[in-house]
């Protein structure tokens, strides 16, 4: 048993890779688990999810932030290995892992930043009853604003540009219905995701959701006062939902 939150560096493998990431833990064990899906083009050491971990380990739930396959400190090229499908596997290889290892009670919560949220859409399904309860950030629900996003970076070069838009080509419409008690962030300006997909999801899954539009917020939301908004209705949210925490304490 720990005394106060820590966070402790994981190594495990999806599909013969080696992924990276690091878990806060809470003071004590067993614990429900929240796992963090980044974007695209980002890794673990997003500050949200940094902070995420911090609040959510502070108030009892474990959190787990990892490099999903060819980003950070994970195996794998980039560009030969980013699928939407590779990145499902990872988040399932992770809880797969983490519950093998570790003393976790079986309710589980998604967070999913811009990819990441469309990766936590495509995964729920193969999740079952344990998939308690979801946060989605800026998500796509169609692969056109990523591709689009690559382009513009420039951080992948020409000549795969078109190798990543037949990789990356996705359409997550079909899992809305299968999805619910999820939570939906977007920003009202957002230069790469535009926010009709936001209310596709909200529109769309089953159960109890929420929808925040951030007045005037960008994709990245980078306003700081978006970024406090983004932290504390994720974790009510998601302490709302799992079992054993005492979400209405926290807001």
């Amino acid at each position: 048993m720990n005394s106060s939150p820590a966070v402790e560096k994981i190594v495990f493998h999806a599909d013969s890779l080696r992924l990276e990431g690091f878990l806060h833990l809470p003071p004590s064990l067993p614990a429900p688990l929240v796992i963090g899906s980044h974007g695209m083009l980002s890794d673990s050491s997003s500050p949200k999810q940094v902070a995420l971990g911090q609040k959510l380990a502070a108030s009892g739930v474990a959190f787990f932030r990892f490099d999903h396959r060819g980003c950070g400190h994970s195996e794998g090229i980039f560009r030969e290995v980013t699928t939407l499908e590779a990145r499902c596997r990872d988040l399932l290889a992770a809880e797969d892992f983490l519950r093998a290892n570790f003393d976790l009670l079986p309710d589980l919560g998604l967070f999913g930043s811009s990819l990441g949220g469309t990766t936590c859409i495509a995964a729920a399904g193969r999740l079952g009853d344990r998939l308690r309860v979801m946060v989605c950030l800026a998500a796509p629900v169609r692969s056109r604003p990523v591709i689009e996003a690559v382009k513009a970076d420039g951080g992948v070069a020409a000549s795969d540009i078109d190798l990543l838009q037949q990789r990356l080509a996705f359409d997550v419409t079909m899992h809305l219905a299968a999805l619910r008690d999820i939570l939906v962030i977007h920003g009202e300006c957002d230069e790469i995701v535009p926010p009709e997909h936001a209310y596709a999801i909200y529109r769309n899954a089953a159960g109890h959701n929420r929808l925040i539009i951030l007045p005037g917020g960008d994709h990245r939301v980078s306003d700081p006062a978006h970024q406090g908004t983004v932290i504390r209705e994720s974790v009510f949210w998601l302490l709302s939902h799992l079992k054993g925490t005492a979400a209405v304490s926290y807001k």
